[in-house]
């Protein structure tokens, strides 16, 4: 596809988002019609970026859309095109779309003269999808830092949509200064290179970074980490996700943990690779260390969650720690030339970003349906819904699947990827250090799928099996057909990539192999043999022994469809035959089944609490009523809560020294005007002395 092609469909996508914005303004944009006028531009204007990133990624190569002179004291601002920016405009603009669709039916009867969302929810929801897409088109510093604050402002007052409730207002500000730290650093990195090269242009950055010393660009490497890994939500700076994702709306939500976070993962491939082109060992080491340490924690504070989007929240942690640890391994194995590993390592983040996307997306969305539907997302007060909610129950099933990373799905394949990338570097390593940390990550994500599957079943089973907890769960009612569409789609998507893993294998393969030039990388890696979708996916380490691990793409799905369908068959054929039976409520010692007898969401996942407790740090209270008889109390109450170990431990001390040094500074502020006009006269004399 040419390139006056694509620009002329982005220009439509965006276009369609900026009628969506101006459309909000209007007091007829902020009623139910409106919203779903709003929201419905949204999904066109979605519709054109996957259009355009299909067409950019078909076609390979670089273009350059769009040049605008707004500041021209600091150059002009480029958005331009390439394989990797589209392979992140597809992800978004496709999340997009499902999550446009979904919006109309969720926000349905939610205009101005409801209370729940902000008059303005339909244009800001553009404005995000279109400033998310500003920041993987752009070209140079300029245009990246104003995307970047512009979507962190978008996203800030999504979050605070239902303003009214304290925890939202709480959760709103704590994300607010968590990502302007971040974007410090990111402003800090390219203010440094912008000393070195006097332009703020990525190619300019590019061609002066084989230049740069080792300490410079060490710094620059770590600044990336800090600003990037504190918008992905990368243990410790994760902090203000679990917050901002649970209290936003759930189609916000959906698009934060599928596509905002994704932002920031697009940001460290393009300066880790395509801008500084790799670096030290040691740069992978410390990207593995953090992945994997956030994918434990956030999958073990998962499992403790009551709090239906809360643990949303935690296993998107957990993801980016995959995330993390695979880009660390493609910059280890670059650094220590195996560029085939590189590759596999690069294709493996890229499958699991566009799958993580999709079922992450739809478990947010099927948490939307079940508050819709049920009035609350606590799952101790849920259960039964599968009965009164079963279309969305299918679908939250299937996303549920997926998180667990079971087979024929696409969370499977994504996990079965970083497993293998991790093998890889094991049997690679060229010492004791590299082999340990190899296989530290190996069983980091073993455990983490463990964990995570138990946190799936948590999830699901009890907010969806057995008997409803309480009068909300007993009333709950289905989701509309909208909300129902958009999960549908995202549904699609994840079976079919389960099924049918080479649609993103193999673009993903392409784009990392623009990502190692001059490594031989293109040829070697992740293929897909027999030149078809339904083939084996192989890894080819480069090595004398030949692959060293393969799976079919069709051999697990064939395998589950294959059990289930027996099953089946099997069931029908002894309830037409010899064996005859009757359905009847569980037996229960001649008690009537109640919900009481049910597994809590606590006491599920009780043993692993235990089990972490060192890390998760639980804070019980027992009360017994002991005044009827002390043998046999009249009462007990039994409450568990895990404390805030990075907050408390490394956020609180921070914040009580600044605010330390704060009021000892305060004691500047006199009063005195002649106070002042001294302060200006020492600092004029001090910038003097600094100029000469």
């Amino acid at each position: 596809m040419e390139v006056g092609h694509l620009a002329w469909l982005l220009a439509c996508g965006f276009a369609a988002c900026t009628l969506g914005v101006g459309l909000s303004v209007f007091p007829s944009g902020r009623s139910g019609l409106g919203l779903r006028l709003t929201h419905g531009l949204a999904a066109l204007g979605g519709a054109f970026m996957v259009v355009a990133a299909v067409g950019a990624l078909l076609a390979g190569g670089s273009q350059e859309l769009i040049s605008l002179s707004l500041l021209p004291s600091l150059g002009e601002m480029h958005f331009r095109l390439d394989s990797l920016s589209a392979f992140f405009v597809l992800l978004i603009g496709g999340l997009g779309v499902a999550g446009s669709i979904y919006a109309i039916g969720y926000t349905a009867g939610h205009g101005t003269s409801g209370e729940r969302y902000a008059p303005l929810l339909g244009g800001l929801w553009n404005l995000f999808i279109a400033s998310m897409a500003a920041v993987v088109l752009a070209g140079d510093g300029l245009s990246f830092l104003f995307g970047w604050e512009l979507m962190s402002v978008v996203s800030f007052m999504l979050v605070m949509a239902e303003h009214r409730d304290p925890e939202v207002r709480q959760a709103g500000y704590f994300y607010v200064v968590m990502t302007h730290l971040g974007t410090a650093f990111l402003v800090g990195a390219f203010l440094a290179l912008f000393a070195k090269t006097g332009s703020l242009d990525f190619a300019a950055f590019k061609a002066a970074a084989p230049g740069l010393s080792g300490g410079l660009r060490n710094g620059l490497f770590v600044a990336l980490v800090v600003g990037f890994g504190t918008k992905a939500g990368l243990v410790p700076l994760h902090v203000w996700l679990p917050r901002a994702h649970p209290a936003a709306p759930s189609h916000v939500s959906a698009l934060m943990s599928g596509a905002m976070v994704k932002t920031a993962v697009y940001g460290m491939l393009r300066f880790s690779f395509d801008v500084l082109g790799g670096g030290p060992s040691w740069w992978g080491s410390l990207l593995i260390v953090a992945g994997l340490l956030s994918a434990v924690t956030g999958v073990a504070y998962a499992t403790q969650q009551s709090h239906l989007k809360r643990l949303l929240a935690y296993s998107t942690v957990e993801n980016v720690g995959f995330l993390f640890m695979g880009t660390g391994a493609a910059l280890w194995a670059k650094a220590v030339g195996h560029p085939a590993i590189a590759l596999l390592a690069l294709g493996a983040v890229l499958f699991h970003a566009m799958s993580h996307a999709a079922f992450k997306g739809l478990a947010f969305m099927g948490a939307g349906a079940v508050l819709h539907g049920a009035g609350t997302v606590d799952i101790e007060k849920l259960g039964g819904l599968i009965r009164r909610m079963p279309k969305a129950a299918a679908f939250f099933l299937v996303a549920a699947m997926a998180v667990a990373g079971l087979p024929p799905l696409s969370g499977f394949i994504g996990e079965w990827l970083s497993l293998q990338t991790f093998f890889q570097l094991a049997r690679a390593g060229q010492g004791f250090v590299d082999r340990m940390v190899a296989l530290a990550g190996v069983a980091a994500i073993a455990l983490a799928a463990g964990l995570a599957a138990a946190a799936a079943v948590k999830a699901f089973g009890i907010t969806f099996l057995a008997l409803p907890r309480s009068e909300k769960a007993e009333h709950a009612h289905d989701a509309g057909p909208m909300m129902l569409a958009g999960m549908g789609l995202l549904a699609a998507v994840v079976v079919a990539l389960g099924f049918f893993p080479g649609l993103i294998l193999r673009p993903a393969s392409a784009v990392a192999a623009t990502l190692l030039p001059g490594t031989g990388a293109a040829g070697a890696g992740l293929t897909l043999g027999g030149g078809t979708l339904l083939s084996v996916l192989s890894i080819a380490p480069g090595t004398a022994d030949g692959v060293a691990a393969s799976l079919s793409s069709l051999a697990a799905p064939a395998a589950v469809v294959l059990l289930a369908g027996l099953t089946l068959l099997l069931t029908v054929w002894l309830g037409k035959g010899w064996v005859r039976y009757r359905r009847d409520i569980t037996w229960t010692c001649g008690i009537e089944p109640n919900a009481r007898m049910e597994y809590s969401g606590q006491g599920y996942t009780k043993v692993i609490l235990l089990m972490f407790k060192g890390l998760l740090q639980p804070v019980r209270t027992l009360e017994v009523d002991k005044t009827a008889h002390p043998l046999f109390p009249g009462r007990v109450h039994y409450e568990s809560e895990l404390a805030a170990v990075f907050e408390l431990q490394l956020y609180r001390p921070v914040t009580h020294a600044v605010m330390e040094v704060a009021s000892q500074l305060r004691r500047l502020q006199t009063g005195s005007l002649q106070t002042y006009l001294l302060y200006l006269l020492l600092a004029a004399v001090g910038l003097i002395v600094a100029a000469r």
